[in-house]
């Protein structure tokens, strides 16, 4: 693999923001909690990386106060059972602005969510298996949440990514939909 290395396309996303406007994207998008974790972890950057784990206690141990999102999140599902499965699948979609009415494709849910996540990798860390089917020349983005309607309490939420390492948070009740585009509408 050193004398001949494998490219692999890189595919870039577009994230739209109300505020911030437009940003590529190419591993992952939090909203809710990880970000929360992720922004609330500089606070302790002497630590390392030991710093995330810091934060997610301390935000876990919160919780519901810190991380109670109500939303409407809309997303078009992939279309082939076999997307999940690494193939490869061509689809191209009109972005959406915030105040345009959705079409009949669109899926739409509504609640208090803890935390939603778009991923196209693997890992979304160095030791945070979080979908290891994920491919990054794979087309498609993966959107978890995590709805207080199906996570009661914080000691759920903390089960869930202290297995994170093992995989073993796949057999959570956690929405995970394949798609190719999303949208978040806080309320």
């Amino acid at each position: 693999m050193a004398a001949r290395p494998r490219y692999i396309p890189l595919r870039l996303y577009n994230v739209e923001t109300q505020y911030d406007g437009t940003r590529s994207m190419f591993m992952s998008a939090n909203w809710g909690l990880i970000a929360d974790i992720d922004l609330g972890s500089e606070r302790f950057r002497w630590a390392g990386m030991i710093r995330l784990h810091i934060e997610a206690v301390l935000r876990i141990a919160e919780l519901p106060r810190v991380a109670t999102y109500r939303a409407r999140i809309s997303y078009i599902p992939a279309q082939c059972k076999a997307t999940s499965r690494n193939t490869m699948l061509r689809f191209n979609c009109d972005r959406k602005l915030f105040d345009q009415p959705l079409g009949d494709s669109w899926q739409t849910v509504e609640g208090n969510f803890v935390m939603a996540n778009v991923s196209t990798l693997s890992h979304l860390g160095s030791d945070i298996p979080f979908l290891p089917s994920a491919r990054l020349d794979e087309p498609t983005m993966y959107l978890t949440l995590i709805d207080w309607n199906t996570i009661k309490t914080r000691f759920h939420v903390a089960h869930l990514f202290v297995f994170m390492e093992s995989s073993q948070h796949l057999a959570h009740p956690c929405m995970q939909v394949p798609t190719h585009i999303f949208l978040v509408v806080r309320r």
